[in-house]
């Protein structure tokens, strides 16, 4: 699995959705991806043989969307909309890698 790729994807797929917001809010999720790249393909990885089931994926990256919603909390209520779009966009991208994966 190129995770190189899938998160490229990913953040393509972000800065898409963002559109009009996309500098500011678009840096804040690079970070947080970049950030939290390892953890995200220790669970993709999970996933792939068996440890965790789709549901318990989704729900690591629904818990790591919280984590990121809470370190958001200074911007205003316009990008933070925005950005969850953004990274339900993004999720979106890494559950259809997964299920080619799968």
């Amino acid at each position: 699995m190129d995770f190189d790729k899938i998160f490229s994807d990913m953040l393509s797929a972000m800065k898409v959705s963002l559109g009009e917001n996309a500098t500011e809010a678009y840096n804040l999720l690079k970070q947080y991806v970049e950030n939290n790249k390892e953890a995200i393909e220790e669970a993709t990885t999970f996933l792939k043989n068996g440890e965790i089931d789709a549901d318990e994926f989704k729900s690591v990256m629904e818990d790591n969307a919280l984590v990121l919603e809470s370190e958001m909390q200074n911007l205003s209520i316009m990008k933070k909309k925005a950005i969850k779009d953004a990274l339900d966009a993004g999720i979106k991208v890494l559950m259809k890698a997964v299920d080619v994966v799968i």
